[in-house]
């Protein structure tokens, strides 16, 4: 209404020249030029409205996503540092496995040999006490 008043305003403090109805033609096209720009400002208005929301939105969205990034970049150097402990431990392990099974064998040979001597000693106690009978029996 402010721009029909414009029109108005602008129509009365000119002499046009032209009929009534020719002026009154002019009065009303020119006013729906006016509405028709108003309403154009209005959806331009909503329209940067709308980007601004947009950008927004946009910002909101590349910080999320930078911190799930971050996020990711510090679960992944703590997977690695665990896994290299858990490497660590089981490379502990392996090398006392290897020292049980080392173990395991000297104990092994060692009754190996504990037993061969205590049978050839039996053998041997065996056969002097054989022959000692046999002395005894000629």
């Amino acid at each position: 209404s402010g721009e029909a008043s414009r029109t108005t305003e602008f129509f009365d403090a000119q002499s046009t020249g032209l009929s009534g109805s020719e002026d009154e033609a002019l009065r009303v096209r020119l006013s729906e030029l006016e509405a028709a720009g108003a309403e154009a400002q209005r959806a331009v208005a909503e329209r940067e409205r709308q980007l601004e929301e947009l950008e927004s939105t946009i910002k909101v969205l590349r910080e999320a996503h930078g911190q799930v990034e971050q996020n990711m970049r510090h679960e992944m150097v703590a997977l690695k540092q665990k896994l290299e402990s858990v490497k660590a431990q089981r490379d502990e392990a392996l090398s006392e496995a290897d020292g049980l099974r080392h173990d395991e064998a000297k104990i092994r040979e060692e009754y190996e040999e504990r037993a061969l001597s205590a049978e050839h000693e039996t053998s041997t106690r065996l056969r002097a006490e054989f022959e000692a009978k046999m002395d005894s029996l000629k």
